[in-house]
């Protein structure tokens, strides 16, 4: 949709001569690159669970014994 709304923008631009300030301008880019950034943010792998300490596992409280070596 992001897409879409820019490619609306520029051609109404173009096709119809709508005058852009520079105000304007960098308001768009700023608008549309904080879009496009949160998209590539989210679609972005998730991080892998930290990894557990190696060494003696610790057993479940009330488990017949404390520690597993």
């Amino acid at each position: 949709m992001t897409t879409r709304q820019l490619a609306s923008i520029l051609l109404s631009c173009v096709w119809f001569s709508h005058p852009l300030s520079w105000e304007q301008a960098i308001g768009s880019v700023i608008v549309f690159g904080s879009l496009y950034a949160k998209n590539l943010w989210k679609s972005a792998p998730p991080k892998p669970p930290p990894q557990q300490p190696s060494g003696p596992e610790l057993v479940e409280e009330g488990a017949s014994s404390t520690v597993k070596q």
